[in-house]
Formats: structure tokens, C-alpha cells, sequence
């Protein structure tokens, strides 16, 4: 979570079941050691303020991650959703928490369980189930 004061943070983590996904607040100038300390990388990045820093740029654009926003998007992100409310927010990172795809689902944890009950350990199945059409 990249947020101006933490307010959003919280307001997010009150609604986020901790067994399926853990909010970290930052702030924009430590949002590239935050995600630098995800293995391999982050599968969502929610937040709300207008910039980024270049690196996180980067990732964003080469690896999968989920990216949903409170307010406009910040300048050279290209694949996210905004959302004017948070209510909107809130709604569709408990849809992706709870989505399912190809017979995968998230994994309580860390992972993605697998159709045949197995979980794997991955940030990119992550972010690819958790992805929901969004028209």
C-alpha cells in the first residue's frame, strides 16, 4: 500500500482477511525498498498517491502485478484500475482475494492452490488469479 499519510492503509487492512494478504504501508519515498523486500516481487500494489519512483515504474511493466488505485493513476502506470471511491477499492481487492481461474484459488498464506490441492509459491500465479475481468 503507497499511501500519502497511512489513512487508506488502514482503512484497507480493517477489510483484508490477514490469512490472505498482508497490507505494508509506505510512503512513496520507500515504496521501492518495500517492494524490494517482497521475494520475488509483489503480486498487488494498491494505493493512492499521483507518483512513483522510475524502478517501480520498471517492475511494473515487466512483471505481473496487480495494480489497483484510489484516485488517478500515477504518470506511466499502464496496466491498473482506478477506482473514485473507496468503497470501489475495497470491493474489488476482496473480489481478487476471493477470485478464481483455471481451477486455481489463493492460497491462506503465501501461494496459490493448485486444482489437484497442491499450493504453489508463485507471485506471478498470484497476480494472474487474483486478476479479475474488470469491463
Amino acid at each position: 500500500m503507497v499511501s500519502r499519510n497511512g489513512e487508506l492503509a488502514v482503512a484497507l487492512r480493517d477489510s483484508v482477511d490477514v490469512s490472505m494478504a498482508m497490507v505494508r504501508d509506505v510512503r512513496p519515498d520507500e515504496v521501492q525498498n518495500a517492494i524490494a523486500a517482497c521475494r520475488p516481487w509483489p503480486w498487488m500494489l494498491v494505493g493512492d498517491v499521483t507518483s512513483l519512483p522510475p524502478p517501480v515504474l520498471e517492475l511494473l511493466q515487466r512483471r505481473p502485478v496487480l495494480v489497483l488505485w484510489h484516485g488517478p493513476l500515477p504518470a506511466g502506470v499502464v496496466r491498473a484500475t482506478a477506482f473514485e471511491r473507496f468503497s470501489e477499492l475495497r470491493a474489488a481487492v476482496g473480489a481478487s482475494l476471493a477470485a478464481t481461474r483455471d481451477g486455481m484459488r489463493l492460497a491462506p498464506g503465501v501461494g496459490v492452490a493448485m486444482p489437484d490441492g497442491s499450493v504453489r509459491s508463485s507471485a506471478s500465479l498470484q497476480a494472474y488469479v487474483s486478476t479479475l475481468d474488470r469491463a
